[in-house]
C-alpha cells in the first residue's frame, strides 16, 4: 500500500524487482540439478513532480523530490520512498522533507503468470505538518496485492487498510486529510490499480488509486498516465496525473530515473 499522492513511484520500483524473480521462478532446470539460490535484486532512482494543491483556499504551487530503492530476495521484497517538498504558502514557502514510506512485501502465491501476496507499510513522522509537508504522526498501512504477466501486457492491484497509530487521526489539523502534497485520511481503505503495456523498449502505462475513509472525511482518488523508455539497466519515464473527487492536487507532471544492480 501507499498513500495516495504517490501511486505509482513504490509500485515500480516493486515491479521492476519482481520481473527477474518471475524468471527465476518460471525457469525449469534438469532433473537432478540444484535449484539455484535466488540472487538479490537492487534497484535505486530519483523522482521529480511539479503542480498545483488545492491549500489554504487557493490554488497552491508545489515541487517534490523523492529519492527510491528497493531490494528483493525470493519471494520477498523490500521498497523505500523519502520525498522531499517545496510548497507555496502565501506569501512564503515550506521546505523540507516529507515522511519516508518504508514497505516490505511477501509474494505468498507464483502460479504461472500471476504473483499475490500480503504488505505492510510503516511512515514515520519525520517531516513538517505545520507546513503542508507531512502527517506529522506514525502512519501504518497492510493489505494485500496481486500482479498478472501476460505477453507484453501487465497487470498490479493493491487493496488494504491505512491508518494513524494511536487514534488521533488528523484532528490536529482540523480534520479531514493531511498533507495536501501527500493526502491520507486518518484511518482509511485504499487501493490502487496499475496497467502498463511494453512495445520494445517503451512502455506505455496507466494507474488509478483511491481510499475511501472510515468514519466522517474526504473520499480520494488520484489518476495518473506515463511513458517510459528502458536503457539496459537504466529506466526513464515521465507522466502526468490529476487528482479526482476530494483529492487536492490538480495537475502535475512527473518524471523519474531508476537503475537496476
Amino acid at each position: 500500500m501507499r498513500r495516495i499522492a504517490e501511486p505509482v513511484a513504490i509500485a515500480a520500483i516493486l515491479t521492476a524487482l519482481a520481473a527477474p524473480a518471475a524468471a527465476q521462478h518460471h525457469h525449469h532446470h534438469a532433473p537432478g540439478d540444484a535449484e539455484a539460490a535466488p540472487r538479490i535484486q537492487a534497484h535505486a532512482g530519483l523522482s521529480l513532480e511539479a503542480g498545483q494543491v488545492d491549500f489554504l483556499g487557493g490554488e497552491r504551487d508545489y515541487q517534490g523530490l523523492a529519492l527510491m530503492a528497493g531490494a528483493s530476495r525470493g519471494r520477498f521484497e523490500l521498497a523505500a520512498h523519502v520525498p522531499f517538498y517545496r510548497l507555496e504558502l502565501g506569501d512564503s514557502w515550506g521546505e523540507g522533507p516529507g515522511d519516508p514510506h518504508l514497505e516490505a512485501r511477501w509474494v505468498a502465491l507464483r502460479s504461472g503468470e500471476l504473483d499475490a501476496g500480503v504488505s505492510s507499510a510503516v511512515m514515520p513522522p519525520v517531516g513538517d505538518d505545520d507546513k503542508g509537508l507531512a502527517m506529522g504522526h506514525w502512519m501504518i498501512m497492510t493489505g494485500g496485492f496481486a500482479r498478472l504477466t501476460r505477453g507484453r501486457f501487465a497487470s498490479g492491484a493493491s487493496l488494504g487498510y491505512g491508518g494513524a497509530l494511536g487514534g488521533g487521526g488528523h484532528a490536529e489539523h482540523g480534520g479531514g486529510v493531511w498533507p495536501p502534497v501527500a493526502p491520507m485520511n486518518g484511518h482509511e481503505i485504499e487501493g490502487s490499480l496499475q496497467e502498463t503495456v511494453t512495445l520494445g523498449r517503451f512502455g506505455l502505462g496507466a494507474s488509478l488509486s483511491g481510499a475511501t475513509p472510515l468514519g466522517d472525511s474526504l473520499t480520494l482518488a488520484l489518476f495518473g498516465v506515463g511513458a517510459t523508455i528502458n536503457l539496459g539497466r537504466m529506466e526513464l519515464g515521465v507522466g502526468v496525473g490529476h487528482g479526482l473527487l476530494d483529492h487536492p492536487a490538480g495537475l502535475r507532471a512527473t518524471t523519474h530515473a531508476m537503475a537496476s544492480f
